[in-house]
C-alpha cells in the first residue's frame, strides 16, 4: 500500500503507472481513479483506468474508459491500440475493427499489442484476414504485404504467406532478398 502520496493528479498518475506493470492492478486503478478525481478531463488518466482493467483481463470494464478517453482525444494512438487489443482479447472483433478504423494510413494489426492479442487468443486466422484486407486495399505497398507474409508464416499458414510475399514482390522486386532471408530463418525455427 502506498502511503503519503501527495494529492496531485500527476503524482497519482505516476504512482499508478509504476504499479501497473508489476501486476498491482487494483492499487494502480485506485491511483488512476484518484488522479481522475483531481483532473477529470485528462485522456491519459482515463486511458490508464481502462488499461488497468484490460491488464487484469476485465475487458468489458475497460471499454467505457477507452471510449471516454477517445471522446476527449479521438486520435490518441495508444488508446486506439489498447482498446483494439482489449476488444480482440474479449473476442469482440466487430468492436476491434470499428476502433481500428479510427487510424488511417497505418494498419493497426501491425502494432505488437494487437498482434499479440490475436495470437495469444488463438485468433490467427482472423488476424490474417485483417491483413488480407490491408494488402488488397494497398497492393502497391510492399511493406504491408511483406509484414503480412511473415505473420502468416509464424501463424503456420505458409501458403497464405507466400501469396503475401508475391504481392510484395509485384510491388517491389527489391524485397526478394528480405523474403529469401526470412524463408531461410523460418525453415530453421518454425516447424
Amino acid at each position: 500500500e502506498l502511503r503519503r502520496i501527495p494529492d496531485d493528479a500527476r503524482t497519482r498518475y505516476l504512482a499508478g503507472s509504476f504499479l501497473l506493470p508489476y501486476g498491482f492492478y487494483e492499487n494502480a486503478r485506485k491511483q488512476f481513479i484518484a488522479a481522475r478525481a483531481l483532473s477529470s478531463q485528462k485522456p491519459a488518466i482515463i486511458h490508464a483506468v481502462g488499461l488497468s482493467f484490460a491488464a487484469e483481463g476485465k475487458y468489458a470494464e475497460s471499454f467505457p474508459y477507452f471510449e471516454k478517453a477517445l471522446e476527449l482525444a479521438p486520435r490518441r494512438y495508444d488508446t486506439i491500440i489498447e482498446y483494439a487489443a482489449a476488444a480482440v482479447r474479449a473476442r469482440d472483433l466487430a468492436r476491434a475493427d470499428r476502433v481500428s478504423a479510427l487510424i488511417s494510413g497505418y494498419p493497426v494489426a501491425a502494432d505488437d499489442r494487437v498482434t499479440y492479442a490475436y495470437f495469444d487468443t488463438g485468433q490467427t486466422s482472423e488476424y490474417l484476414d485483417r491483413w488480407e484486407v490491408v494488402v488488397n486495399a494497398e497492393p502497391e505497398e510492399p511493406g504491408y504485404a511483406f509484414f503480412a507474409g511473415r505473420a502468416a508464416y509464424v501463424a503456420g499458414d505458409r501458403s497464405r504467406g507466400e501469396r503475401f510475399f508475391q504481392t510484395a514482390l509485384a510491388a517491389d522486386p527489391n524485397y526478394l532478398g528480405q523474403i529469401e532471408e526470412f524463408r531461410k530463418r523460418a525453415n530453421e525455427i518454425i516447424p
